[in-house]
């Protein structure tokens, strides 16, 4: 473990094995003073971030705080639980004057995963994917790594009309273009026939994660 915070504390209440790794219950207060591992809470470890709950940057400070104090990269790191929202402070046209969610919750913080340092929601994917004419309707995201690169391959369906190689290869740079702009980083785009991939509603299944086979195969 770091040594850079000299904390000291014992979380194992707060711990439980998981599938590939262990659960750490974290309470996180943001908009502190300083960023720090402060102690216990309630059976979780209690952290205070600088960052405001603001656009996802309390859940990067907080990625980073970890990341740092274990030992271990942010891109081993998934926050597992909470909505994802957008909070502002300032005027509405309306006169009220308290925070709101403008957009409301749009996205599940257990569904995202890190790509290149940047926290990519499946929901942005299929939001971006589903605005777009063409689209057959179902898509897998595959995250691999190659020479210590990681890859961000999107394997989509296109719709019958645009079967002709000339519309799939338009399709597919329309496809790149507007996830890139959306994720902040370029994806692979695979497209494939409508009806290849199986229908799912858990967006979950749909993201295939190979980047612990590389370690492996890297020991």
């Amino acid at each position: 473990m770091s040594t850079y915070y000299t904390w000291r504390m014992n979380v194992s209440d707060s711990l439980r094995d998981v599938a590939g790794g262990v659960e750490l219950s974290v309470f996180c207060q943001p908009k502190a003073a300083r960023s720090a591992l402060v102690g216990m809470h309630a059976g979780s470890l209690k952290v205070k971030v600088r960052a405001p709950a603001l656009e996802g940057r309390a859940n990067e400070a907080l990625l980073v705080l970890l990341g740092d104090a274990l030992g271990v990269p942010r891109s081993r790191i998934r926050l597992v639980s909470g909505d994802r929202a957008r909070w502002v402070d300032g005027p509405c046209a309306c006169g009220r004057t308290y925070p709101r969610l403008p957009e409301g919750l749009y996205g599940r913080i257990d569904d995202m995963f890190i790509v290149r340092g940047e926290n990519i929601y499946p929901s942005a994917i299929e939001d971006t994917l589903r605005a777009i004419e063409g689209f057959g309707g179902e898509f897998r995201v595959i995250v691999s790594r190659r020479e210590a690169m990681d890859e961000l391959l999107v394997r989509a369906e296109y719709a019958p009309a645009h079967a002709e190689p000339g519309a799939r290869a338009k399709l597919s740079a329309t496809m790149a273009e507007r996830l890139r702009a959306r994720l902040g980083v370029r994806p692979i785009v695979e497209l494939v026939p409508a009806g290849t991939l199986e229908r799912t509603e858990f967006k979950a299944r749909r993201i295939i994660d190979d980047r612990d086979l590389y370690r492996r195969s890297v020991r």
